[in-house]
């Protein structure tokens, strides 16, 4: 596989769907395995494809990991999981950060319309109700302090 077919291949990718910049590397590395096997590839090829993606703006980590943010923000995520769901994605910590320290999320607001959204607005009958609704929070990805605050 020659450089112009991977630097169309990551186009073709990042026209489907935004990636990390790491994410997209891993998945060139991967294609770049099993193309060895029919045609040798220099090891040098990566490296040039990976910054004329970024010089020609289809790869910015600062966008994809905002985009990334209020996509979790959307789905009614806490923080612990949508840092985490970056961090799996293969951004740099300062970078996740930075994102978290930009964006004014109300969280203990976002862990109330997910317990709403799910259970309703009535209060847990009994306490194994309200372990329930407590360990659906937990797995959202909202820290104990937050899910405290609501009952």
């Amino acid at each position: 596989m020659d450089e112009k077919q991977l630097y169309q291949y990551a186009v073709w990718l990042l026209g489907r769907r935004e990636y990390a910049g790491t994410e997209l590397s891993r998945k060139l590395k991967r294609k770049i395995t099993e193309k060895q096997e029919t045609s040798p590839t220099d090891e040098a090829v990566l490296p040039r494809v990976m910054a004329r993606l970024t010089e020609s703006q289809y790869l910015d980590d600062s966008r994809s990991i905002s985009l990334f943010f209020q996509a979790g923000v959307r789905k009614l995520h806490g923080p612990v999981r949508v840092r985490q769901e970056l961090r799996q994605r293969g951004f740099d910590g300062e970078l996740i950060d930075s994102v978290f320290s930009a964006q004014a999320v109300d969280w203990f607001d976002q862990a109330q319309q997910a317990k709403m959204k799910k259970f309703g607005d009535s209060a847990p009958a009994d306490y194994k109700e309200k372990q329930k609704q407590m360990r659906y929070l937990l797995y959202r990805g909202f820290t104990s302090d937050q899910i405290y605050e609501l009952y």
